[in-house]
């Protein structure tokens, strides 16, 4: 094995206006085989996840076994769990769904009176286990840490101070899918070599606004770039979005009105939205 530094990993999340870093869904809902793809649109996103990150911590129990003169034989492993631990910074219907469940969360919409009024009601009952898949990115590296069937069983202390985020956070317990797992962690160092064949890029339909886009066509791993421009100073670019294999991907932001993506190894469709200032 040869020293390799591209394969030494610092992850960040995968955010945006658009896009957050974790995304959970119902059990069922088909799960990434990649780093890179995009995810299904059953896929819900979070906001902010404070800045502790993910930690997950894997534990293994086991019992050694011993001959006559007490020399260790061999170990049996007689427990195996894994769980995760992270705090949402942005408290939203997302985060107390997570935390507590749908049935004990609502949203009121703002008014000329009141702004937007969530309410959680807290008892004894867990929420639902749902798909988790966590988002990261290293420079053009990607990692993902999927849970096919997690549930958050506990809940750390909630602090409501002055000069502390009032954050929620606690673990996430993770059950076997079936097959004897329960997390999975998928690399991608970045490195992509294309095999000549160019993938078509259509532009989507657009309204008080336009963009261009640097190629209709290219191979993978071929850096594409999206210019949008508002037609007056009363829009603003909304939302920037290309969609391979049938989700949603979001480019990374350049500069004001200007994206990239890499492209993949499917035909993709840009969208771009514009809203008013």
């Amino acid at each position: 094995m040869v020293l390799d530094a591209k394969k030494v990993y610092a992850p960040t999340p995968i955010q945006s206006s658009t896009v957050g870093a974790v995304a959970v869904a119902p059990i069922g809902t088909t799960l990434p085989s990649t780093a890179r793809e995009a995810l299904d649109a059953a896929f819900d996103e979070s906001g902010y996840v404070s800045e502790d990150g993910l930690s997950v911590t894997i534990t293994r129990s086991t019992t050694v076994l011993r001959d006559w003169s007490k020399s260790n034989v061999r170990n049996l492993l007689t427990e195996f769990g894994g769980d995760l631990a992270l705090s949402f910074l942005q408290v939203d219907e997302f985060a107390a769904e997570r935390m507590f469940g749908a049935s004990n969360v609502s949203v009121v919409a703002a008014s000329a009176t009141a702004g937007e009024q969530l309410s959680i009601a807290i008892g004894a009952e867990l929420p639902p286990i749902e798909s988790w898949v966590f988002s990261m990115k290293d420079g053009d590296a990607r990692v993902r840490v999927v849970v096919p069937r997690g549930q958050m069983t506990a809940v750390n202390q909630v602090d409501f101070k002055p000069d502390a985020g009032n954050i929620i956070g606690g673990t996430l317990t993770t059950y076997d899918d079936g097959t004897g797992k329960s997390i999975y962690f998928i690399y991608d160092d970045g490195e992509i070599i294309s095999d000549g064949t160019a993938h078509t890029i259509t532009k989507g339909a657009t309204s008080n606004g336009s963009f261009v886009v640097s190629a209709a066509s290219a191979v993978v791993g071929q850096t594409i770039t999206i210019i949008a421009t508002p037609t007056s100073a009363s829009y603003k670019v909304g939302t920037v979005t290309y969609t391979p294999n049938g989700g949603t991907a979001q480019p990374t932001r350049k500069g004001d009105g200007i994206y990239t993506f890499t492209m993949p190894a499917v035909a993709v469709t840009v969208n771009v939205t514009f809203d008013a200032v």
